[in-house]
């Protein structure tokens, strides 16, 4: 099993948690979707004022990396599978994977 994401009040985004090959500009945008449920994930610890509860937090930071690691993997994969000779339906596939989630269903999700 690859190494967890956090450690009790810590957790890490982008590119510390999860490097991103630089073939097709995934990096800094997947950063910004860790950041996204991250923060969301924060804000319920501050909402429901659980700062010295470590079990919330670990729980909080849990359902970061369930939720972004399967997503993560498959954009590494992708990023160094796919190339410009692809077919569409793979393009197609790829681009409703990457570009075409709905944020407020993840966020409600949290």
């Amino acid at each position: 099993m690859p190494p967890a994401w956090s450690v009790g009040r810590i957790v890490l985004v982008g590119d510390a948690a999860h490097g991103m090959p630089p073939f097709m500009a995934q990096g800094a945008n997947q950063g910004f979707e860790d950041a996204l449920i991250v923060t969301t994930l924060i804000a319920k610890i501050a909402e429901e004022n659980n700062w010295d509860d470590l079990q919330a937090i670990a729980k909080a930071f849990e359902k970061y990396e369930c939720l972004r690691r399967p997503l993560i993997a498959y954009v590494q994969e992708a990023t160094l599978k796919r190339s410009p000779h692809s077919s569409d339906k793979e393009w197609q596939e790829y681009g409703q994977q990457v570009y075409r989630r709905n944020f407020d269903q993840v966020i409600k999700a949290l």
